[in-house]
């Protein structure tokens, strides 16, 4: 679990050892106005965890247009997450509606999508599947058995298969979709989603 005090915030400037869009009170805020009852049951370090892990769902599942900004400093390793970023040009991003984002900030929306994401995780936990459950046939596995002497091993399977698929949550998907910011990848071509 994490604690409250371990949240690093990225704040746009590339922070290194960054691990969340959001801080605890910002989404307090945000749940408060959405009257979302259950992030305000929630213990501040439940609300941290959450929030870390909706920041690692959002930078594993989705791709994002442009690049990664480079640090300031060359002696550093580089950022923690995927934004802030700046088109493959250098110029600023430009989300649906028109709004330009700089290399030093993190975009409303992708704020937003975290704290939705955040909400989901109180419930859910982790919010991607446990590849732990899959063999390499993508086949689920309902039940392993093993004997030491002599050795012996049963797994059944489930009848479902693909279970890696990304689960979709339809309020944070919907609004990191609209941001206009997420990159489709084909066949060489990108096109946003």
């Amino acid at each position: 679990m994490a604690f409250e005090s371990d949240l690093v915030l990225e704040d746009g400037t590339g922070v290194e050892l960054a691990n969340t869009y959001a801080l605890v009170a910002t989404a307090d805020t945000y749940h408060a106005l959405y009257g979302n009852t259950a992030w305000e049951e929630a213990d501040a370090d439940q609300k941290a965890t959450a929030l870390v892990n909706a920041t690692q769902y959002i930078d594993l599942r989705w791709s994002f247009v442009g690049v990664v900004t480079s640090p300031a400093d060359p002696l550093t390793t580089g950022q923690g997450l995927s934004w802030p970023r700046t088109a493959a040009d250098s110029s600023n991003l430009v989300d649906c509606k028109g709004d330009e984002w700089g290399e030093d900030e993190v975009p409303t929306q992708i704020i937003e999508a975290t704290l939705e994401y955040a909400l989901v995780s109180l419930a859910a936990g982790r919010l991607l599947p446990d590849p732990s459950v899959v063999d390499t046939s993508d086949r689920r596995i309902k039940k392993t058995r093993e004997k030491i002497g002599p050795i012996e091993e049963e797994i059944e399977y489930s009848d479902v298969r693909s279970p890696r698929s990304i689960r979709k949550y339809a309020t944070a998907d919907r609004i990191v979709r609209a941001s206009g910011f997420v990159s489709l990848v084909s066949g060489g071509r990108t096109a946003r989603a």
